[in-house]
């Protein structure tokens, strides 16, 4: 059976200090928010960079705007995957490094239920990252700052053109499908990185050629005579979370993305099963 095995890869998960390092960093982003929304009301900033387009009353300042700027395209373009790749690309490279890949297999256990227990291990590290900004970005700041409407700006996110306002049982609704999704989103980071790790001995190389990959895709994606080939780029479809809270969401966009983004990430496990089941251990 795989639980026992996938058991044991929790356990041995939440011994390694990264695992810690990573969750830490988790809720550093959103206690940051926090601490600097303290001392600083964002709305006069807001109302400034708005000019005379909106005329605000009152403060924008509450939960679900903390919970929001959390998720920024900063955290999901780098912050996270950095998080994510501190696990992702240890877990299988990691004993390869020690020497301890090759004990592990002489073991009466086949080679997918164990690169599967290492794969659901870090989906569920991957999953803890994004509760713990859920649980302090949305919950510890809803004590905090309260409720109230959620004021979306789309030049914010990297759009231009529209804005939205959101009352708070919408606001709640809108956070939550972003959170879940975003999660989904970068379980292609997860998987890609996790990729390398099952096939590479060195877990910095895992760790490091993803981020790299991510940040090179963004920079060649921006090149106006490669347009043909962004649809086809991972990074591309990072962002399709920013539709969730426009005043009409395109969902026929939404699946697009995710469809690719699915397709991406299944491509990565069919290729760590299939480079691991053919991998020489004794090399």
């Amino acid at each position: 059976m795989l639980w026992p095995i996938l058991k044991l890869e929790l356990k041995k998960m939440f011994h390694r200090p990264r695992t810690y390092l990573g969750l830490t960093g988790a809720a550093l982003i959103p206690i940051t928010i926090i601490i600097i929304f303290l001392f600083r009301d964002p709305t006069p900033f807001l109302a400034k960079a708005l000019g005379r387009t909106f005329t605000l009353s009152g403060s924008v300042l509450n939960g679900y705007l903390v919970a929001l700027t959390t998720l920024n395209q900063g955290t999901m373009n780098f912050f996270a995957p950095v998080l994510i790749v501190l696990v992702a690309g240890e877990i299988v490279a990691g004993e390869s490094q020690e020497g301890t890949l090759r004990l592990i297999l002489t073991r009466p256990v086949m080679r997918y239920k164990f690169l599967l227990a290492k794969l659901l291990t870090v989906c569920i590290y991957t999953m803890l990252i994004f509760v713990v900004m859920l649980i302090i970005g949305l919950g510890v700041s809803l004590l905090i700052f309260g409720e109230g409407s959620l004021f979306v700006v789309g030049l914010f996110l990297g759009n231009v053109g529209w804005f939205n306002i959101l009352n708070s049982g919408t606001a709640l609704t809108r956070i939550l499908m972003v959170y879940g999704i975003s999660f989904l989103i970068l379980l292609t980071v997860t998987t890609f990185s996790f990729f390398l790790s099952s096939i590479l001995k060195n877990p910095i190389a895992a760790m490091i050629f993803p981020l790299v990959v991510v940040i090179f895709l963004r920079i060649v994606s921006a090149f106006p005579f490669l347009q043909e080939l962004k649809p086809f780029f991972f990074t591309t479809h990072m962002d399709v979370w920013i539709n969730l809270l426009s005043p009409k969401i395109d969902w026929n966009q939404v699946f697009k993305s995710m469809s690719i983004l699915g397709l991406h990430t299944l491509t990565f496990i069919g290729a760590s099963l299939y480079g691991f089941h053919r991998r020489d251990i004794l090399s």
